[in-house]
């Protein structure tokens, strides 16, 4: 590597004996430190004169480029550059030497140099002219940003494979960048969002509040959620509304600070958590009867136990053991109906002969007086189910028809376009035409179901388990008799 090209005089001369020997020893020193600090720069630093000859580079200009400083000094400071920029630069390069300024060099665009062996690589370029004695020249001081690319390449593709939205804004509130799922989410091209003010995503009440909100941020950043116990929204492009999460933290980068805004769509979770809210208030009023009538009799029977016949006490004992197990029998369905949807329950689905399958639910739950039960179906049929639990959905089909129905009731079963159909019907008056819609639902009864028992749930447990094998469960309407069917898969 040659030695360092200096536009400075040499040292001469002896320790001072005069002031104009110090003036002159301390412009040597100056002239020495200056040219230390150029040739330790962290970045290129190169020279130029008003012809746009390089006449001074230091140390990291030839470690960059790949050329020693003899080979550069005199020549056009094109050399580097790729050859396709060469020509326009020329012009620029005028253009700057008419209004000379402190600057950086091609604001918005992509810089490259090109090294001896002609490799390219992206560089940030600034520019200062110099006045010396000599006229004006320019230093440029140039950076390789190659691990800034790659780091930058690498966040955009983190940013676009995001799953939630994520907004990158300003200090002054303006959007920087957007991802792809912002696009989806909103319904904005990135275009039209850069540069635009953050409040445009969401609802116009909410822009005064949250440009104070902002301003706090900014003074005082960190990572969190944004709006803590606050119900917050979007607005997407057509104005409709949809709840949203939102996190917050803050970016240091080259151009100063901004801030990442991660949101999420949270429709869904809140159409889930009303319906949990719904559900759990449903199930608290049903388990409130039997267990206020268990207290009621447990108080009855504990202070009038000895003024009582042995037949009331009977009967009471009776009407305890019926409402023990019927809020026993809800509370066990409630946790399998949870398990179910929730992906827990023990669910092994194999071959299953139909027929017996049926034959153990009618030793299980036998016919009442005055019911007749007719069972159709063909003795080989095989369906794809969880046995024991196929047949708790048939018990709940056919206690149900025992229930609320006629006394005539059917079970059948035939193939149907290569799965099994299988069918629950009675003669009685159905399910009411109000209902029909949501009879699968946790709770959904009847004005005469309270009266007649049961937990309230079983529908939506048959639902649940005969989707759990891969069926269908569903009231047919139209058919002439109160009928529920079931399609399941035929196995061999």
């Amino acid at each position: 590597m040659g030695q360092p090209v200096s536009a400075l005089p040499p040292s001469s001369s002896p320790a001072p004996d005069s002031a104009w020997e110090d003036g002159q020893q301390g412009q040597q020193w100056a002239q020495e430190a200056s040219q230390a600090f150029l040739e330790f720069a962290p970045d290129a630093v190169v020279v130029i004169d008003s012809n746009g000859r390089v006449i001074l580079v230091n140390r990291q200009t030839e470690v960059m480029f790949g050329y020693s400083r003899e080979d550069l000094v005199g020549q056009p400071v094109e050399i580097l550059l790729p050859e396709r920029f060469r020509e326009v630069h020329v012009g620029h390069r005028g253009r700057y030497a008419a209004k000379p300024g402190t600057r950086p060099m091609g604001a918005g665009l992509e810089l490259f140099g090109a090294r001896s062996d002609g490799n390219e690589f992206p560089i940030d370029i600034s520019l200062s002219p110099l006045s010396t004695g000599g006229g004006l020249l320019f230093a440029a001081a140039v950076r390789d940003i190659t691990k800034r690319r790659r780091a930058e390449a690498m966040f955009s593709s983190f940013l676009e494979s995001a799953p939630d939205a994520v907004v990158i804004i300003e200090r002054n509130g303006r959007i920087a960048l957007v991802n792809a799922q912002t696009e989806r989410l909103f319904g904005y091209s990135r275009d039209s969002l850069v540069g635009q003010p953050v409040e445009m995503l969401m609802p116009k009440r909410f822009h005064v509040l949250h440009v104070d909100h902002r301003a706090g941020y900014v003074d005082e950043p960190d990572t969190r959620p944004m709006g803590a116990g606050l119900a917050l929204f979007g607005e997407r492009s057509d104005g409709t509304e949809f709840p949203i999460d939102i996190s917050l933290a803050p970016l240091d980068t080259e151009e100063g600070r901004r801030f990442a805004a991660t949101v999420r769509d949270v429709t869904e979770r809140k159409g889930l958590e009303a319906v949990r809210d719904q559900f759990i208030h449903l199930a608290a009023h049903e388990l409130r009867t039997p267990l206020a009538t268990l207290a009621a009799l447990s108080e009855t029977l504990a202070l009038r136990m000895g003024e009582m016949s042995a037949e009331n006490i009977t009967e009471a004992l009776g009407a305890l053991r019926r409402q023990g197990e019927r809020a026993s029998i809800l509370v066990a369905n409630l946790l399998d109906l949870s398990q179910i949807e929730g992906g827990r329950a023990d669910v092994r689905l194999a071959s299953v002969p139909l027929g017996a399958a049926v034959n153990r639910v009618m030793e299980g739950a036998p016919t009442p007086a005055g019911k007749t039960v007719t069972v159709e179906m063909d003795d080989n049929l095989k369906v794809l189910a969880d046995s024991v639990q196929l047949e708790r959905v048939l018990t709940n089909l056919l206690t149900n028809a025992y229930r609320y129905g006629g006394n005539q009731v059917r079970v059948t079963a035939q193939r149907s376009e290569g799965a099994v159909l299988v069918s629950v019907s009675d003669d009685g008056n159905g399910v009411p035409a109000n209902l029909v819609d949501t009879v699968f639902d946790p709770f959904v009864r009847g004005k005469t179901a309270g009266a007649v028992g049961g937990s309230g749930v079983g529908l939506a447990l048959c639902r649940s388990l005969v989707e759990s094998f891969g069926g269908q469960i569903w009231y047919d309407a139209a058919a002439p008799r109160a009928t529920f069917n079931i399609r399941l898969e035929a196995s061999r």
